[in-house]
This record gives structure tokens, sequence and C-alpha cells, in this order.
């Protein structure tokens, strides 16, 4: 992370160069002379443009840092898990159950829209059994429509509200021996804090993180032997 010395010295150079714009616009109104005027305002238009470059480049190298110290975390997270179980590949976990003559099955929540129904998409090649979880059924059986085109492959929808735990613990029973688990449901909402609704952010606790850990728990718990992919949402 960069020391704290450093963004003091950025925001103290920020309110240099703004201080100087404001003293020369200040002599400007002061000067009575043309010539005193004309080079003030030559110093301004200088330190104006010192100030919006200086400005650019403080936000977009801040924009760039922060954006390579988020993406360095979580390197460094998958790093440690591939380093504590090993790499994660899909087509060994078929070729470890196609030597015990069995088929992979994989549960997807949120499947309905974004990045679960992407995810079904990729893995429609890669398994044999494919279990659709979300709220819009019409959209859940749009997906199964499209993903039956692949002959040998099994799909099965559940429309369902993940924030309500019972029906959490229900899929678990239904749906019990999976050997991925794509544990994705989740939603955002935007706006000011005081203006947006209790209602829509307690759902949203509720499918973002209360129903994530309760699925993670119980196929782990259960089912020693799962994989879990979980698609965190994060609200800002």
């Amino acid at each position: 992370m960069n020391p704290w010395y450093i963004h003091i010295i950025e925001i103290l150079v920020v309110l240099i160069l703004f201080t100087g714009v404001i003293v020369c616009t200040v002599t400007i109104m002061k000067s009575k002379k043309k010539q005193e005027k004309r080079n003030t305002k030559k110093v301004l238009l200088l330190l104006k443009f010192i100030l919006l470059i200086g400005m650019a480049v403080f936000m977009l190298s801040h924009k760039t840092y922060y954006k390579y110290n988020d993406w360095t975390i979580l390197s460094n997270n998958i790093n440690a898990v591939y380093g504590k179980y090993g790499e994660f590949d899909v087509r060994n976990i078929n070729q470890d159950k196609a030597e015990r003559n069995e088929f992979m099955k994989v549960l997807i929540t949120g499947a309905s829209s974004g990045i679960g129904r992407e995810m079904a998409r990729i893995l429609a090649s890669n398994c044999e059994q494919l279990v659709l979880v979300g709220r819009n059924t019409q959209q859940l059986e749009q997906l199964k429509k499209e993903l039956s085109a692949n002959a040998t492959l099994q799909v099965m929808t559940v429309s369902t509200d993940l924030s309500v735990t019972e029906n959490c613990v229900r899929l678990h029973e239904a749906y019990p021996d999976v050997d991925l688990l794509i544990n994705n449901a989740g939603f955002g909402d935007f706006g000011t804090f005081t203006e947006t609704s209790l209602d829509k952010e307690m759902q949203m606790i509720d499918t973002n993180i209360k129903a994530l850990h309760i699925l993670m728990k119980l196929y782990l718990v259960m089912r020693q032997g799962v994989f879990l992919i979980c698609c965190v949402w994060l609200m800002i």
C-alpha cells in the first residue's frame, strides 16, 4: 500500500496549486495596469493547466492503484487456496468420477441472469446434470431450453427465493448430492442510504450473506467432497 506521507504530499500539492489560482484571480481583479493584468493572466492560465493535469494524474493513478491492489489481494487469496487444496479443474473432477462410473452434477444459484447464467453455459459441456436455481421462472426455462440442445445434459430448474431460510434448506434436501456448487445468488442496490428501501436491504442481506452462508454450511457438512465456487456480492 502507498505510505501515508505520499497521500499528504499529493494533497498539499493540489492545495498549493489551488491557492495559486485564487491568488492570481484576486491579483487580476485588483490590478490597474494592463501589462500587470496580462502577465498575471498568463501565470493564472499556466497554474490552471498544471492544476488540471495534476488532478487528472492524481485521479488516474489512484484508480489504477486501487484496481491493482484489489487484484493483488484476490490473486494472493487464490494462490493461498491453490497452495492448500490444489488447483481446481472441472476436467479433473469429471475424470475422477468417470473412473467410478459416476456423473458430475452442478448446482448454480442465481442462474437466471448475469454471472450464474454464463457459468451455466460454460459448464454445460463439462457435466451430466445441471441444476439451475433462481427467482425468475421464465428466464430459467429459457436457459434450460437453450442448454437442452446438448442431448447428453440433464437440466433441472428450481424457482425459489433464497432470502427465505427454509427455501435454502429445502433446496439442499432436494439436491444434496452435487459435485460442484456455484453459490452465486445475490443482488445489489444503489442510492442515498437514507432514501433506499430498508425492506429491500434486509432481503439483500438475507440473499447475499445468509443464504450464501447456509448453503455453504449445508453442502460442506453433509458432503465433504463437494467443490464450492462462491461469488460473494459486495455492497459499498
